[in-house]
């Protein structure tokens, strides 16, 4: 999508794209990594706290742009399910994590 981008004349109209994309790739790598999650200092804990963030933001901000009419809002966003689904699962993943580390701190 970036090579795409610099193609254009102005492809600065895919900036919000290629952050969409950019955070979604990290995150699937993240859950198709087989390494496991051993401290809660983990990167990829953090990884998925800021994607989580970046999501959070971005609806908000959707949501909240007085430049997008009303009914175009929706369509400048996921759906509320995907989104709603998108964060329980980066929230589901690390506190599943935090807590079978705090149960068994040394891999049991």
């Amino acid at each position: 999508m970036t090579s795409y981008q610099a193609s254009l004349p102005d492809g600065s109209h895919l900036n919000s794209t290629i952050i969409l994309l950019e955070n979604t790739s990290k995150m699937i790598s993240i859950f198709r990594d087989h390494r496991p999650v051993k401290n809660v200092d983990d990167e990829c804990l953090q990884y998925l706290y800021d994607i989580l963030q970046w999501f959070t933001n971005w609806r908000i901000s959707a949501n909240n742009d007085e430049n997008i009419a009303m009914g175009e809002r929706s369509e400048s966003l996921l759906s509320s399910q995907c989104c709603d689904d998108v964060e329980s699962m980066l929230v589901t993943f690390s506190e599943i994590c935090k807590k079978h580390l705090e149960e068994f701190p040394y891999g049991g």
